[in-house]
């Protein structure tokens, strides 16, 4: 079943993609987001969507953390200069491990052929696994907004040059979760 959360969103996606044809969509890139929840009631749900469309509905989704477009970062305790003041010292190593985390949990977050790699796992416990890989000129696009903003639409453009694969997965006894972005326009 559509939650209620989801009915302005797909409503969104409705409008902006009314009037296009499939060739429209020939070269296109495209978002694909797949989520299974596990039991007899576990929903699965399906987004297949093009990369464009999400540029195009993205400025107008106003919630208390998206707002054209754009994610607010900052806090008391750390400051958006911060943030870019890490991101851009990061982006300037070479490839390397900077945090590896081993025992209960294993944590591994580093850098490798042009993608930030975040790697984690119940380690001894097992209860699950989080594997995400950011090209890096998705992360550069992402700063590349005002000083207290993360620009989305400008990450999602530069997706648009990404070669296919996953973004991230997710395992867990409760559910399997795969982001990816490829040129087909179903999922495969």
């Amino acid at each position: 079943m559509l939650r209620p959360r989801l009915l302005p969103l797909a409503a969104a996606l409705l409008l902006a993609s009314s009037g296009l044809t499939a060739s429209t969509f020939a070269a296109e890139r495209w978002l694909h987001v797949h989520v299974d929840e596990a039991g007899e009631d576990g929903e699965k749900v399906r987004v297949n969507i093009p990369l464009s469309i999400v540029e195009k509905i993205l400025p107008a989704v106003e919630s208390d953390d998206l707002k054209h477009g754009t994610v607010r970062i900052g806090n008391e305790d750390m400051g958006n200069a911060d943030l870019r003041k890490m991101w851009e010292a990061v982006r300037t190593l070479e490839d390397a491990d900077f945090i590896t985390v081993q025992g209960t949990q294993n944590l591994r977050v580093g850098k490798q052929g042009g993608f930030l790699i975040v790697k984690a796992d119940g380690g001894k416990h097992k209860k699950g696994t989080v594997n995400a890989r950011v090209p890096i000129r998705v992360v550069d696009a992402l700063f590349s907004g005002n000083s207290n903003e993360l620009n989305i639409v400008a990450a999602v453009h530069a997706l648009g040059d990404y070669q296919d694969g996953d973004l991230v997965t997710v395992e867990d006894d409760d559910s399997h979760v795969r982001i990816w972005v490829d040129s087909a326009e179903q999922a495969k």
